[in-house]
Formats: C-alpha cells, structure tokens, sequence
C-alpha cells in the first residue's frame, strides 16, 4: 500500500515537538510571572514586618503610658517629712520623683517611693519603686523597654490649667504639694530598627519613630 506522501509529512510534523522559539517564548513568559510574584511577596513582606514594628511599638507605648498615668493619679500629699514631688534633668539623666499610694502586695497598697528616669545616652527608662513599710531590699527595679528603644523621654509640669510648663519641679515651693497636672512624652522605636541603628546602620526615619504623649491630672495636685 502506498501512503500519500502530504499524509506522511504531515505525521512526522506531529511528532517533532516544541520548535525553539516555541520553547524560548515560554521561558520568557514563566520568568516573568516569576519576577511579578517575587516582587508581590517581598511587598507583601515588608508590609508585614512594617505593621509587626508598629504594633509593638504602639503596644510598649500605651503600657509605659498607662503605668506612669497610675502612679502619677496617686500621688500621696501628707505631712510626712519624706512626701516629695521632684523633677530635675541632670545630663544625660531625666528623673521624677514623687510618693504614691500604689499596690505592693495583691489588693494591699502601700506608699512607696517612685522614680522614674531616663537615660539619654543608653535610651533607656527605667522605673524605682520602694515601699515605706520594707526595707531597701524591697525595692522594684523595671526596665520599661528595651536598651536603646528610648529616644526620648520628657515630663512637663502645671501647677494649674493657665500655667506655662516646666521641665522642673520641687513641691517644696508649693507646701509640699504635686503640680496639678504632669504631661508625658515618648519617643519611640522598635527593637529590631532601635539595634540596627546602634549598630551604626540606616538613620531614623517616620516610619520606624513613634510619639506618644498624654495628660496626667493629680488630684491632690496644686490647686
């Protein structure tokens, strides 16, 4: 049987495969799908690490916040000798000193001696606290944050709503009495962009920086 020869070509064009530019064409197309979704994960995974930073910087924030705000409202005013309210800065060293009626043990509060004080070369807060009742041993030393994520740290005291801030404050001047109110601001950062930046690397930039500030009224504050 003869078999057409068209018929025959056409067989043999079947089985020849891809042709090269065929093959090229693909290549081309599979290696820019592969760059396209690259690109879309690294995105992706900088916004990740970008809101990651934020939450914990938002969330070290509030609690340093929320901390002082507590301690400030109960500041104790009495006639004990030792009941103080002082700030002072003394570089690199910013400290606020006062007496509060705060919880020592469980539902129990004591009056306890409090410092606050940031270091402005370490970048970092730290908080003091001794109870009256115990001995020095007692005393409760935190670290609020971690080393060098303070940029910044300041109090500003009122002594009543029309008054003009102050960086200091020595109750003595005023019998002894707190300032009526105590503005606090923080700078942030978060540890990963707080180390890279000891390390000498990339500057600061918005987008690793937070501030945070608040108003803290004292009740037995001057008046």
């Amino acid at each position: 049987m003869i078999m057409n020869p068209f018929l025959q070509r056409n067989r043999c064009r079947s089985k020849a495969g891809f042709t090269l530019l065929e093959l090229m064409t693909a290549l081309a197309i599979t290696s820019m799908l592969v760059v396209m979704l690259f690109a879309a994960l690294n995105q992706a995974s900088r916004a990740w690490n970008t809101a990651d930073k934020r939450v914990e910087t938002f969330q070290t924030g509030r609690a340093i916040l929320d901390l002082m705000a507590r301690d400030l409202a109960q500041t104790y005013v009495g006639v004990h000798p030792n009941v103080s309210f002082t700030a002072a800065i003394s570089a690199p060293l910013t400290t606020n000193s006062f007496s509060a009626t705060i919880g020592t043990n469980g539902a129990v509060s004591d009056i306890c001696d409090v410092t606050y004080e940031f270091n402005s070369t370490a970048h970092t807060l730290t908080r003091l606290s001794c109870p009256w009742t115990s001995s020095s041993s007692s005393c409760s030393f935190t670290d609020l944050a971690d080393t060098g994520t303070v940029l910044n740290c300041s109090f500003t005291y009122y002594t009543n709503a029309f008054s003009t801030g102050t960086t200091t404050y020595d109750s003595a001047a005023y019998g002894g009495q707190p300032p009526a109110a105590v503005q606090i601001s923080l700078d942030l950062l978060d540890a990963k962009s707080a180390a890279a930046f000891a390390a000498g690397g990339t500057g600061i930039t918005n987008a690793n920086l937070r501030n945070f500030s608040t108003i803290v009224y004292i009740p037995s504050g001057v008046r």
